[in-house]
């Protein structure tokens, strides 16, 4: 019995055979990286959050140590810099937060200078816009869901 050749199109063969290995490829490498910027973004996040020993973002206040409570800022903010998500922004501003938290931490007379900075950011986070993305953000990242 002779095998079905398709003669038409013989590079149907190779398409088809390197789609498959793009297919591995994705399942491997947990389809997170720069084919999905929102996966990349929550998987630095999570990792800024979990190096700063909490699990959500409600948990950053709990930090005692402020250069830590810094470093986390720190981090947040790199990860939303580095990231290529529409998601971002939330992630910056709370990286920003958690930076002048630890500001105030240092040195609690330096809240009444820091307040304007503090107020700034919690009217972005207040955002209509910013809030559809800390939502969205929620959905695909489970460090960030309520």
């Amino acid at each position: 019995m002779k095998a079905f050749t398709n003669t038409r199109r013989p590079g149907a063969r190779l398409i088809a055979g390197l789609s498959m290995v793009g297919l591995a490829g994705a399942l491997l490498t947990g389809c997170s990286g720069d084919n999905n910027p929102d996966g990349k973004l929550c998987d630095d996040a999570t990792k800024a959050l979990k190096d700063a020993g909490i699990e959500k973002p409600t948990e950053v206040l709990q930090i005692e140590d402020s250069a830590k409570m810094s470093k986390l800022g720190q981090d947040l903010k790199a990860a939303a810099e580095n990231s290529k998500s529409d998601l971002a922004e939330p992630v910056n501003l709370l990286g920003k937060s958690a930076e002048l938290a630890a500001k105030v931490k240092e040195d609690p007379s330096n809240a009444d200078q820091l307040k304007s900075e503090m107020d700034e950011i919690g009217e972005q986070l207040r955002d209509e816009d910013n809030g559809e993305k800390a939502k969205e953000l929620s959905k695909k990242c489970d460090a960030f869901k309520n």
